[in-house]
């Protein structure tokens, strides 16, 4: 690949942890169209016992990068540090300063593709039939028709609806839904008009010996002056039906903490009002808009980054803010 000029570095150091500064590991970098490989030198690997490093060597694909961050000089040589979305950091350290130069700049490329012929993956040009072949079936490896029919569905109460063959029912749904019997299409199509873009609710999973589902959905258009649809309460009444023959109540489980829920009445969504669906019991979970669950995140990258034991990690998560040990 052309972004690729400098495929192989030598001699380069990797801190194991980056609480001691002198644990390094030398070996060799290489940067392949798919992914990034520190294999490490037969002495290092031999004299300081890399169990923590199966067979030697650490590979990461370049869809896992989450950041490149070029950090100030040392004596040993120009760092780099790399953060993965597995929580897997990487300190690299180049003797020389424009191999260091070179890496990054490949790195933030391959890692940041600009267009999804830049993927790898999908660039991919078989030229033998039996590769050709192989290309073919890939796209038969997931089969969504096969996962469902596990579930057992289509049944009697669920059966598989094409209104959304368009995907202007729901752009972020797939072009087919399995939806309850009992639902007839106006009824599918007025419940995706009253949830939010269109994300009407939908089967995700079903266990075959009892009957019991569980749909997903968007939240509700209720906005402040609590409007109604007769089609989405129709609808949630058929998945009730379909759940044990309506023998029972379901829960409608809102994830968002409940003053989250009521502030985005404010923007014309909100929840739903129980008062307005049969045999429904509503449900919130305190889990907090992204920008908490991202600082969340940031908390425990840096602990598990920082630790150089297990006991400290354990410590490390007893402080973070609601993280129940």
């Amino acid at each position: 690949m052309d972004y690729i000029t400098k495929p192989c570095v030598e001699n380069v150091l990797l801190q194991r942890n980056l609480r001691i500064s002198k644990n390094y590991i030398t070996g060799t970098l290489f940067t392949f169209p798919t992914s990034l490989m520190f294999k490490c030198n037969e002495s290092d690997a031999t004299s300081k016992g890399l169990q923590s490093i199966p067979g030697g060597e650490i590979q990461v694909p370049h869809c896992q990068i989450e950041s490149i961050e070029r950090l100030n000089l040392t004596p040993s040589g120009t760092p780099l540090y790399i953060r993965c979305k597995t929580f897997l950091v990487l300190k690299l350290i180049f003797r020389r300063e424009p191999d260091a130069n070179e890496v990054e700049r490949t790195l933030n490329r391959l890692s940041r593709p600009v267009s999804i012929e830049e993927i790898s993956v999908l660039n991919y040009r078989p030229n033998s039939v039996h590769c050709l072949a192989s290309q073919r079936s890939g796209w038969h490896i997931f089969d969504t028709n096969i996962e469902y029919a596990r579930f057992g569905v289509p049944n009697s109460e669920w059966i598989q609806s094409w209104l959304n063959n368009d995907y202007k029912l729901c752009p972020t749904y797939p072009t087919w839904l399995f939806v309850p019997s009992e639902a007839t299409a106006e009824i599918v199509v007025g419940s995706a008009k009253f949830r939010s873009q269109g994300r009407l609710p939908a089967l995700s999973f079903l266990y075959e010996p009892t009957g019991a589902a569980i749909c997903r959905c968007s939240q509700p258009c209720v906005g402040i002056t609590m409007n109604r649809s007769e089609f989405d309460e129709k609808m949630v009444s058929c998945i009730r039906m379909a759940n044990k023959k309506g023998k029972s109540k379901i829960y409608i489980v809102d994830t968002r903490p409940k003053v989250n829920a009521m502030v985005n009445r404010a923007g014309g969504k909100g929840y739903e009002d129980v008062k307005n669906y049969i045999d429904v019991l509503y449900k919130n979970f305190p889990i907090q808009n992204i920008h908490v669950m991202r600082e969340s995140m940031a908390k425990l990258r840096n602990t598990l980054e920082m630790a150089i034991s297990h006991q400290l990690i354990c410590r490390g998560l007893k402080n973070l803010d609601g993280f129940p040990m």
